[in-house]
């Protein structure tokens, strides 16, 4: 080795000795393990992987060697097999595989870059039940996929089963006879091939199945040995799945003959698995899972394609450019009197000089050396045409309208040809006074577009239309409406008009008399006349609102028995009942029930109830009631601890208790002649019967401590004797 070379690798070590790191490299794009036996248990097991040699990160070559597990039924490694369960693939050489295209026009030269390799080895393979699961794994695959979630931060798992019935008949697996195409177009058809071959000629049946994943960041990128069995699945990227995995026509593989069918109708790569079932007699034999990458692409020659008119009125021309594929565009116009321009962008837009003929020329051109060119000839006249038009109301009621239209339309440097003007729509009678005036009748409509067309001698035409409000002046308001009393209610038309509105009387109307809605706040029935008018008044309809007043509920109350309580009692509230009305009582919490006219209330502290009430015509009325909660204070005479008790059995003072409505809790604590503890109580109200561990205690004088947790969250402590009397 010469010296540099030798000094090279010392210093590179030495950068791996104190800088050690974890490769995860995104390169990988599919592979896939079969297998042949030999006989004798002996088999050649074959691992071939593709890494993408253009959007993969550089710093990851093929494993050398590449790590193939070998797991039991019970998803255990077997580590009798090769070295510890594990076979050492040594990289033997890698190829570059070329896109198969039809068409130098189709993709960009540099833009796909695949590599792919084959490792093999000869491994014994004993019987076991259940036979084997072989297995490789390495992270990471491509961040540019589309229709998988996290790619960058997704492994890769393949594997292929041997069944028991395979090891015993000294099977073989059956092998793809192809890897699909690196590149296909999106909105083309696929139609590949995708089937296997069998030496045994037994029977394969094709399925999609759904790529592994595999070891993702923090994990070892090649784990050795690969990870134990089960493998989930790749996570899909909504809308994607595994009945949808390019998008458009759904992709589908026929289970008999692997024809590969679909249609993509999105750009970018994306991972597809396919799974090949061998059998034999009906009984399954091995599972080949094969994990690879479409890339889906724009496709097809370039077109140069454009629309334009034969002739055009305007020295300004305009033309979109709907090219397909071309990236890079030159127009050229020119005319027969040397007169020539040239513009580069997209679309096409410049002021010729003058009026004539002028040839434009469009050279359309892709990155893939691909170019069309597209010629078109237009004559330009120079003409200003100007539509226009004035119109009147002449006559209007309730149900038409008489409209006067008047054309006065200018055309510079020609004469006026022909002119046409005519209505939206059909429901109209039209006179014509002359070629400039017209009469139209209208009935029942509020608003109309008019439009009129006017043409050159020279074939130049323009239009010009107007949108025309015209006041249907129809009765739109309800006729009659209830309100309660003490309320106020909106006036609205089921439409607004574009007329002036006047309200007569203006009596109760709480808002200006001249809009179109108004409010009102009566104090009796009273009946409105509305006067519409539109067009100086030249249209002019009437309506009427009839409001009927609808008195409010009297005497309505609440009665409460008892109206004052102590915490923890109940009291009954009572409303005014009438019949057919409905009740609703706040607040609720502390209520047997909230939609009756009667409810128990049970409430902790002070407490306003309200009591809603609505009558069938929708008339709301509310009253309330204050229900007080006595609260004792936690101090005597309302703090009562007896002195003394006979625990004796005659239900008469058997059992000491603290007691009083403000008492929460207590930590009681009692005592005998000699400091000895014979009850202690640390919750709820303490209850003494006179007993210590099961036995009577004899009369005497006990002495208590006491804890006291009032209903105020206040505290006090309290000491003294207690008689046992029995």
């Amino acid at each position: 080795m010469p010296i540099a070379n030798r000094c090279i690798f010392i210093l590179f070590a030495c950068a791996l000795f104190y800088f050690p790191t974890k490769i995860f490299a995104t390169h990988i794009i599919g592979g896939e393990i079969t297998y042949k036996c030999l006989g004798n248990n002996k088999f050649i097991i074959s691992l071939t992987v593709y890494r993408d040699c253009k959007n993969g990160s550089p710093s990851a070559p093929f494993d050398d060697p590449a790590y193939l597990g070998f797991f039991l039924q019970n998803n255990q490694l077997d580590t009798t097999i090769a070295s510890k369960g594990v076979l050492n693939l040594f990289l033997r050489n890698n190829d570059t595989l070329a896109p198969i295209l039809f068409s130098p026009c189709r993709v960009q030269k540099d833009s796909i870059c695949v590599h792919t390799t084959t490792y093999f080895d000869t491994v014994s393979l004993p019987f076991r039940q259940g036979g084997y699961r072989l297995v490789y794994q390495r992270c990471c695959r491509n961040g540019s996929i589309v229709n998988i979630q996290e790619p960058i931060g997704t492994g890769a798992t393949f594997s292929t089963d041997i069944t028991e019935h395979a090891l015993m008949n000294c099977d073989s697996s059956p092998t793809f006879k192809e890897w699909p195409p690196l590149y296909i177009c999106v909105d083309d058809p696929i139609v590949f091939d995708h089937s296997g071959v069998d030496v045994e000629g037994d029977s394969i049946v094709y399925e999609l199945c759904a790529p592994l994943n595999g070891p993702t960041p923090p994990a070892l990128p090649q784990p050795n040995p690969p990870g134990n069995p089960p493998y989930p699945e790749v996570v899909w990227k909504s809308p994607f799945s595994l009945s949808n995995v390019l998008g458009g026509v759904p992709l589908t593989i026929d289970r008999q003959t692997g024809l590969l069918t679909g249609i993509p109708n999105v750009l970018g790569q994306f991972v597809v698995g396919i799974c090949m079932k061998e059998y034999r007699l009906g009984i399954l034999q091995s599972i080949v899972r094969r994990d690879f990458q479409y890339n889906v692409g724009l496709c097809g020659k370039v077109d140069a394609v454009y629309t334009a008119p034969l002739f055009q009125c305007s020295k300004t021309i305009f033309i979109k450019n709907d090219s397909t594929v071309a990236n890079t565009f030159e127009w050229v116009v020119t005319d027969s009197m040397g007169f020539t321009t040239r513009q580069y962008n997209r679309s096409f837009n410049f002021d010729v000089p003058k009026e004539g003929t002028y040839y434009i020329r469009l050279v359309a051109n892709s990155n893939f050396d691909c170019a069309d060119t597209a010629y078109h000839q237009i004559h330009i006249y120079d003409e200003k045409i100007t539509p226009n038009f004035t119109y009147e109301i002449i006559q209007c009621n309730t149900d038409s309208i008489l409209l006067k239209v008047v054309n006065n339309p200018s055309i510079e440097n020609d004469t006026i040809q022909w002119m046409k003007t005519h209505i939206g729509f059909d429901n109209s009678v039209v006179s014509f006074l002359d070629r400039d005036t017209i009469l139209l009748s209208l009935k029942r409509v509020t608003d109309i577009d008019i439009f009129q067309e006017i043409g050159s001698s020279k074939g130049c035409y323009d239009s010009l239309s107007k949108k025309i409000n015209l006041p249907l002046l129809d009765s739109n308001y309800p006729s009659i409406l209830s309100l309660c009393e003490d309320n106020t209610l909106i006036l609205r038309p089921d439409k607004i008009l574009p007329c002036n509105y006047t309200w007569v009387p203006t009596t109760y109307i709480t808002t200006s008399p001249f809009e179109a809605v108004v409010g009102i706040s009566p104090e009796s029935s009273i009946q409105y006349i509305v006067k519409m008018s539109g067009f100086n008044d030249v249209c002019v309809a009437y309506d009427t609102v009839n409001v009927v007043l609808v008195p409010k509920v009297m005497d309505l109350a609440i009665n409460a028995i008892p109206d004052e309580i102590r915490k923890g009692a109940n009291s009954t509230l009572t409303a005014t009942f009438l019949n057919n009305f409905t009740y609703i009582w706040s607040p609720q919490q502390s209520l047997s029930s909230f939609n009756l006219n009667t409810a128990i209330a049970n409430p902790t502290v002070s407490t306003r109830y309200f009591i809603t009430i609505t009558s069938p015509d929708g008339c709301v009325d509310t009253t309330s009631i204050v229900l007080r909660v006595l609260v004792d204070p936690c101090t005597e005479p309302y703090l009562f601890i007896p002195n003394a008790f006979s625990p004796n059995g005659d239900s008469e003072n058997d059992v000491w208790q603290v007691k009083g409505y403000a008492v929460i809790s207590c930590v009681a604590s009692i005592f005998d002649r000699w400091g000895n503890r014979v009850y202690h109580s640390d919750s709820g109200i303490p209850s003494w019967d006179g007993r210590y561990q099961g036995l009577d205690l004899p009369p005497d004088v006990y002495g208590y401590y006491l804890k006291i947790i009032c209903d105020d969250q206040t505290i006090t402590h309290r000491k003294g004797n207690i008689t046992l009397i029995r």
